[in-house]
């Protein structure tokens, strides 16, 4: 691997993930790097065009050159393709309903899903559109928890909604269980581009009869390989978790 190559991906991470305008001293102090090293690869990628600079806030964020190439692709096919043959395995393992959701649009829309084949079973959400109601799902409840606090306040969540979506975080893992007397339990699991800002959640979700607490920690454990393997996927570097 190039190293300076690597950094440079890694700054445009960081730069995107803040959204807006960041300095160099906070970058620098991301990534681990001297200012000064840090100061090079971001001049580096202004003249590419792929960073803008603010010479007024002496700051950067994502330039013209970086928004051209992300225009080229169609993320939410790009998300498709990628968790096509990891929730396959899952529906076939489970055989349980199974989703994957993301952000996108200010939005939390499934990208894709599978349905259990059982008589009784979870029907998910529709594909590709807003889900209305996210805190009402373990995958919507885990993608909350890594948005900003402005961006989680749109979806007007009561006080014990947001102290399990911040345990969710902490924990790594969403357990959801009989929401709204839905009868349903469900579990969730985020999946996290190499810069640490996440992409996706998976998860999977049956009748309450079904989720013995065994089948649950068997289920956990292989979300948990599923997420792993979906990241070395994104990063497109490192053996497969399973």
């Amino acid at each position: 691997m190039i190293q300076s190559v690597s950094r440079a991906i890694d700054v445009l991470h960081i730069v995107a993930a803040a959204g807006d305008w960041i300095g160099v001293r906070e970058i620098a102090r991301q990534l681990d790097l001297k200012p000064s090293t840090v100061q090079g690869l971001l001049k580096t990628l202004q003249a590419k065009g792929l960073l803008d600079f603010g010479h007024e806030r002496r700051q950067y964020r994502l330039g013209f050159g970086a928004l051209l190439l992300a225009a080229a692709v169609d993320p939410m096919k790009k998300l498709t393709d990628l968790s096509t043959p990891f929730i396959n395995k899952l529906s076939e393992e489970f055989g349980e309903t199974v989703v994957v959701m993301t952000f996108e649009g200010g939005h939390c829309v499934v990208v894709q899903s599978r349905a259990s084949q059982h008589e009784l079973t979870v029907k998910p959400p529709p594909n590709l559109l807003p889900v209305p109601n996210p805190a009402d799902m373990a995958t919507g409840r885990m993608l909350l928890a890594w948005l900003p606090k402005n961006e989680r306040a749109k979806f007007a969540l009561d006080a014990s909604t947001i102290a399990d979506i911040d345990k969710a975080r902490l924990q790594g893992y969403c357990w959801t269980e009989n929401i709204n007397n839905s009868g349903i339990a469900a579990v969730a699991v985020p999946v996290c581009a190499p810069s640490g800002q996440i992409v996706i959640t998976v998860g999977c979700s049956a009748p309450l009869h079904r989720l013995t607490d065994s089948r649950r920690a068997c289920m956990l454990e292989h979300l948990r390989a599923v997420a792993c393997n979906m990241e070395h996927a994104l990063s497109g570097t490192g053996d497969p978790c399973i």
